[in-house]
This record gives C-alpha cells, sequence and structure tokens, in this order.
C-alpha cells in the first residue's frame, strides 16, 4: 500500500479526471486527437518518471498547464504580466489598518503551507522560463505537495 503524498506525479496522472481537464480544455482538447500525444499520456500515467522524456515536447507543458492550473504560456525571457498601478485612493490614509485576524494553529500552518507552495511554483516558472524543464517539474511537484 502506497501514500498518496510519497509520489505527487503518480496523484497527478493517477487522476482519473486527468484526461477529462485535458479533453475539455479549449487549449488541449484538440491535442487528444493526435494518437502520439495519447499515447505520450498514457505512457506517463503508468510511469510518472517517464515525463522526463517529453519535457521539451510544448504538447506536454500544454497538458501539465491545464493540469496544474499555472500557465505556462509566458515565454523565456518576455514581459511576464504587468502588474496593476497603485491605486490612488485618499481613503486608504485615512482609514486604521484592520487588525490582524486571529488565527488557529492549523490555519497558520495552512496559510504557510500556501505560501511555500506559491514559492515553489514561482521557482518553477523561472526555471521554466530558463527552460530548465526537469528542475521546473521538481518544484511544481513540490508546490503540488503542499
Amino acid at each position: 500500500s502506497s501514500r498518496g503524498s510519497a509520489d505527487p506525479g503518480k496523484s497527478m496522472f493517477g487522476d482519473p479526471n486527468m484526461m477529462a481537464k485535458i479533453a475539455t480544455d479549449p487549449r488541449t482538447r484538440a491535442l487528444l486527437q493526435q494518437p502520439d500525444f495519447v499515447a505520450m499520456m498514457s505512457e506517463i500515467q503508468k510511469d510518472p518518471s517517464a515525463i522526463s522524456k517529453y519535457l521539451q515536447d510544448p504538447r506536454m507543458m500544454q497538458a501539465l498547464s491545464v493540469m496544474m492550473g499555472v500557465d505556462f504560456s509566458a515565454q523565456p525571457g518576455g514581459a511576464t504580466e504587468e502588474p496593476p498601478p497603485p491605486a490612488e485612493d485618499k481613503m486608504e490614509e485615512e482609514a486604521p489598518p484592520a487588525p490582524e485576524p486571529v488565527m488557529t494553529e492549523e490555519e497558520k500552518k495552512e496559510k504557510t503551507d500556501r505560501e511555500m507552495a506559491q514559492e515553489q511554483k514561482a521557482k518553477g516558472n523561472e526555471l521554466y522560463k530558463q527552460r530548465k524543464f526537469e528542475e521546473a517539474i521538481l518544484h511544481y511537484n513540490k508546490a503540488l505537495e503542499l
């Protein structure tokens, strides 16, 4: 008996909804019409470590994007989305800061885990932009574990 968190790749690729996600997303739906892509996904479902063979395939990166909810569309070296300009609202200056809500230990741990997962995802995105796909996947998997 194996634990679900022991191999995050296995849990992601072993998800019975994985192919449904790919089939329903307009960005990946057409990929399921390509026999070589379906064979590639089938192999990875059986052996998640096989993904390293396919990380150079843009179709695989698109499928991972859909499965993980991560946008890989930013081109390496390209500009990412610009943050919105800070709002100049005079009301903000006059209002006192709201007190920090009291959190239970469990809520604090969940918040910390979410922050750590976001950091891992950001590291994965940076590595992806540098075309270091295998290293990026490791960070994405760590984010999924959290």
